[in-house]
């Protein structure tokens, strides 16, 4: 009976790693495009990074479509906030919900419509967002740790938090890195000059 829970959990274990997305594959594309995030966090090695959450990417669930005025209001006020595929058929936008809370959106440009990845209140965001090809998207943003709020500062703790979607094999993993801090959030390129309403 021994052997065969142990060849259960071996077998759960495997099971798990090949449905999260592997970090490791995608270690010299974070340190070479996202190096102001690396260095912010200062974080010496991406192993440090752990899978917080893995899920089922459905597109056919929660999707929303644009009608015609809303898609040519959203292009002219919010497309600065866009980050494209190289196809240009998808895109993710996370500029959503003002200054404190955030959706993470990932928009079917051909059909117009959007797809919410995630959300973050107020101790979470998600700042940058490269594609690594038409298929494979990776988000970076910082997580405020309340466990390591200091009462006499008032200041807390940040974070690293990284997701990638795999639209190809359908999944979201989202990581988190609470070896490595950084006394404030992380903010990102496109977020540095944004005037919040």
């Amino acid at each position: 009976m021994k052997k065969i829970l142990m060849l259960l959990l071996i077998c759960a274990g495997s099971c798990f790693n090949a449905y999260s997305q592997d970090l490791s594959e995608y270690d010299l594309f974070v340190k070479d495009n996202f190096k102001e995030y690396i260095n912010h966090f200062k974080i010496t090695d991406l192993k440090n990074f752990t899978v917080e959450n893995v899920d089922d990417l459905n597109l056919t669930d929660n999707v929303e479509t644009f009608k015609p005025n809303e898609w040519n209001y959203y292009l002219a006020y919010d497309s600065d906030f866009f980050i494209y595929n190289d196809k240009k058929n998808y895109a993710v936008n996370f500029n959503t919900y003002g200054d404190i809370d955030q959706a993470v959106l990932l928009i079917d440009v051909d059909k117009k419509q959007y797809h919410k990845l995630t959300f973050c209140g107020s101790p979470c965001r998600y700042e940058e967002a490269k594609w690594v090809n038409d298929a494979v998207l990776i988000l970076v943003g910082g997580f405020e740790d309340n466990d390591k709020y200091n009462a006499v500062t008032m200041q807390s703790k940040y974070f690293g938090m990284l997701m990638i979607v795999d639209l190809d094999k359908k999944t979201r993993t989202i990581y988190f890195n609470r070896s490595d801090e950084a006394d404030t959030f992380f903010t990102g390129t496109l977020f540095k000059n944004r005037t919040w309403d």
